[in-house]
């Protein structure tokens, strides 16, 4: 059907989560290279090396300046976000 499969990281399993938060919609902490090294192996894993698994693109959160959805997330914080993936 021509669809196109897009993946969106939009919320934070708990373990990479900062002490004290219990929200998933927030933010990783500074645990960032741990978060990139599961969105690598994901992106490896979802290559289309097998068609019927196929990721065409890749979201990092969806609109994170706004709030209430991530916690605002400032421009620096997305950054170090965006290059650990």
């Amino acid at each position: 059907a021509g669809l196109k499969v897009l993946y969106i990281y939009f919320s934070t399993p708990s373990w990479a989560l900062p002490a004290n938060v219990n929200n998933n919609a927030y933010p990783p902490s500074a645990q960032y290279a741990n978060f990139g090294a599961c969105a690598q192996a994901a992106a490896a894993r979802y290559n289309g090396s097998n068609p019927q698994m196929r990721v065409d693109a890749w979201e990092i959160w969806n609109e994170p300046n706004l709030p209430g959805f991530a916690s605002p997330v400032s421009s620096s914080a997305y950054m170090s976000f965006a290059k650990a993936i």
